[in-house]
């Protein structure tokens, strides 16, 4: 279903870019790009996992998580960066109506490469149970360590592009884009730092449907029908779906990004 109402909005975002053509045999005929780009996030702000402290009591469970005796588990401040490091492929297609102003619709894919880091900290000797995943025994407190698995996230979006600033060959531009990222299941391995050999594996987050939206300043250098693009973007993206697993420890939030775009383009 998901699936579906991403292909639904897709169609729905490359239809304006055929009314717009005016009948007037006189009017400037509307020009055209494609833009293949790599992206890479360089600094992410919010967290993807939030600071926050669980109290157990013995044999108590709490939301499929039970302590063998009371102690508390801190869930530490996560970022996005400290979890993943993030590079995308995408294509993007424009049309331009005035010299100024034209519009965009494009399709990109996100590779997430997982990162370790120190997740959680315990307060006292305990045995940890996730139901139905396994356990992990701390003979002291220490912090627990989590190692994200690769995952990937693939989207569409449409939005509009301003040229205040326009020569023959160099343009500087605004951007803003509103989209949907469809996001992968998120798993890792989390294990106590006293006994790395011990791990279990558990899911983070649900696949999801998310909103984004972007917004950006770009230079384009013209060569031709062909040309270079470059941009730096600031990207907001809707809060992940924590697992029913790891909801008694694991809360979130919007994460706001900044990729830089490197990509080429052919004019027509």
């Amino acid at each position: 279903m998901n699936r579906f109402k991403a292909a639904v909005f897709l169609l729905a975002v490359l239809s304006i870019f055929h009314p717009l053509r005016a009948p007037a045999a006189e009017e400037k005929e509307i020009g055209g790009t494609v833009r293949p780009y790599f992206s890479s996030s360089v600094f992410s702000s919010g967290d993807l996992i939030k600071p926050a402290t669980a109290s157990f009591t013995a044999n108590n469970a709490r939301d499929r998580i039970t302590l063998n005796t009371a102690a508390s588990i801190k869930s530490l401040s996560t970022s996005f960066d400290d979890a993943f490091s993030q590079r995308g492929l995408g294509v993007e297609f424009g049309s331009t109506f005035t010299d100024q102003i034209g519009l965009h619709a494009g399709i990109v894919y996100r590779q997430l490469n997982g990162k370790s880091f120190d997740g959680f900290q315990i307060d006292g000797p305990a045995t940890i149970d996730f139901a139905g995943l396994g356990s992990l025994t701390a003979t002291q407190a220490g912090n627990i360590r989590v190692s994200m698995k690769d995952a990937a996230e693939w989207g569409i979006y449409a939005g509009m592009k301003m040229y205040p600033f326009m020569k023959d060959k160099l343009s500087f531009y605004v951007r803003g884009s509103l989209g949907l990222l469809q996001t992968d299941d998120i798993t890792a391995r989390i294990f106590l730092t006293e006994a790395p050999s011990q791990s279990i594996r558990v899911d983070f987050f649900d696949s999801k449907l998310l909103f984004y939206g972007e917004g950006g300043v770009g230079a384009e250098y013209k060569w031709g029908k062909f040309g270079f693009m470059g941009e730096v973007r600031l990207e907001w993206i809707q809060e992940r779906k924590v697992t029913d697993g790891v909801s008694g420890l694991v809360s979130t939030e919007p994460i706001l990004g900044v990729p830089v775009v490197l990509g080429v383009m052919w004019r027509f």
